[in-house]
């Protein structure tokens, strides 16, 4: 996967949709009480149905934007969360008004599909009992949706979140992404396409229990759900839904989930080298991509279960317990295949499956590995981790030309430390030396192991671990000019 996000995400786009169908929907859903117009409320609902629908793709996209935003330029997909949350430019108002929005959106987001969900599984006689107390759940959702889109605006208009320019001292030999990875990326499409199938899903399983709970007599022939005699209070007027086929809503979803699967596949194989699995399968077996391939095996079981209930919702559309059975374990899989993707995506392919990592932190230097004695006024070695995380900490450090960098293997596994463009798989974006400057390499470092080495160049280093380079385990080292001795006048 290239080592950056793309500006802008596609969040900004897919957030509008939702929010104006279901502004102008519950509206429309109000002013009919006033009236009896049944296209007018029609219209209405299907607006509040779609609108909720595609709260879901703009949740999804909302997650890629929130772990793009929070660190402005390269970031390393490998990096735990606490790390990303050490390097992000953030100040603390921009931190609370994100917490908010994403508190508020999540929860009207979750009313408006649980609305929308007993709306179209229910049976007639049911959504009339219900229609107060959903119709001011939708009012209490539009609110909080509201109060959460104004937080949204105010990162963005009052402190230029996702819209601020990027850091225009930035070193200019700085690898830039180019290519469709920059108007599509893999991981922003795999997200997008996986809150699509959840939406589907989601309608798809409305349908198929309302079609197993509805009395047969109900429904034509012609596959729409027929009106009993007297129509709802308060003049409502409820849309035909073709409901006697759900297999085609299963299919639809089918689809989407094939798509997915296609997009993540595209994702992984940018994510991990292909070309080290060609040698070495068993790398994707290791510690390191535990979640990732449980979330490769989960993700096989929706399509499968998709399938299955294609043929259920065709064959066995009026077994209850049937239909009962396979909607639980889809809701299952999909509830562990999001957690999976969410601790993926905030923290890495390895680490504990019920909860984030705990903060990597490089670890002290045993006395027997302390460094020489130095003159005072040589600033004490930095040293830098190899974690279990699959990444340097900290990534980035900056030193003094004539410093040693102490690196340490921290972690369970080998690791490398290695500026070489040769050993490289993609050299423009994980080396990078100075003019003048001599390539280095620790060799493999079991764990436990250290390596030091000492930088005269001035200028920016990029390094790689070389069985993880296409994790993203790539480290930074900007070296400054040497500072002048104790009364000694500073260069011009």
């Amino acid at each position: 996967m290239t080592n950056e996000f793309i500006h802008p995400n596609w969040h900004v786009i897919v957030l509008h949709f939702p929010i104006a169908l279901l502004t102008t929907g519950i509206i429309i859903e109000w002013l009919g009480l006033i009236g009896t117009r049944e296209g007018f409320r029609g219209a209405g609902r299907w607006m509040v149905l779609l609108g909720a629908l595609l709260a879901v793709p703009a949740a999804t996209t909302g997650l890629y934007a929130f772990r793009d935003e929070v660190v402005r330029g390269p970031l390393t997909l490998g990096m735990d969360w606490s790390a990303v949350v050490q390097q992000s430019t953030w100040n603390d108002a921009q931190w609370e008004l994100i917490s908010d929005h994403i508190l508020f959106n999540s929860i009207a987001a979750v009313i408006f599909l649980v609305v929308i969900v007993l709306w179209v599984g229910g049976n007639r006689e049911w959504r009339q009992r219900a229609y107060w107390p959903m119709t001011i759940a939708l009012l209490v959702a539009l609110a909080l949706m509201t109060v959460g889109a104004w937080h949204g605006g105010e990162m963005v208009y009052r402190y230029g979140t996702g819209v601020a320019a990027l850091d225009q001292t930035a070193d200019a030999a700085t690898p830039q992404t180019t290519g469709i990875e920059y108007y599509i990326s893999s991981l922003q499409l795999h997200l997008t396409l996986a809150g699509l199938l959840l939406a589907i899903a989601v309608g798809s399983l409305a349908v198929s229990w309302r079609v197993a709970t509805q009395a047969t007599a109900e429904i034509q022939q012609r596959g729409y759900e027929v009106a009993p005699p007297g129509e709802p209070p308060h003049g409502s007027a409820e849309p035909q839904v073709p409901i006697a086929r759900p297999w085609r809503y299963w299919l639809a979803a089918l689809v989407a989930g094939l798509l997915t699967a296609l997009a993540g596949i595209w994702a992984v194989t940018d994510a991990i080298s292909v070309d080290a699995l060609e040698h070495n399968w068993q790398e994707l077996f290791e510690p390191s991509h535990l979640r990732l391939l449980l979330h490769a095996i989960v993700g096989v079981s929706v399509i499968v279960l998709t399938f299955i209930l294609i043929f259920v919702a065709n064959y066995l559309k009026r077994h209850r317990s049937v239909v009962a059975v396979f909607l639980a374990l889809l809701l299952i899989a999909a509830a562990v295949q999001v957690w999976l993707g969410i601790l993926m995506l905030f923290d890495s392919h390895s680490g504990p499956l019920l909860g984030f990592g705990p903060a990597a932190q490089a670890a002290p230097i045993d006395e027997g590995e302390a460094a020489e004695p130095s003159p005072a006024t040589t600033p004490a070695a930095p040293e830098v981790g190899m974690t279990n995380q699959l990444e340097f900490i900290p990534k980035r450090i900056a030193i003094d030309a004539g410093q040693t960098v102490l690196w340490k293997n921290t972690s369970d596994i080998p690791h490398t430390v290695t500026a070489d463009p040769a050993q490289a798989i993609r050299p423009q974006d994980h080396v990078q030396l100075p003019e003048g400057a001599e390539t280095f390499d620790s060799g493999t470092m079991q764990p436990g192991d250290t390596f030091r080495h000492t930088f005269t160049v001035p200028g920016l280093y990029r390094y790689f671990c070389v069985p993880h380079e296409m994790n993203g385990m790539v480290g930074e080292v900007e070296v400054r000019q040497e500072r002048p001795a104790a009364g000694e006048p500073e260069p011009r």
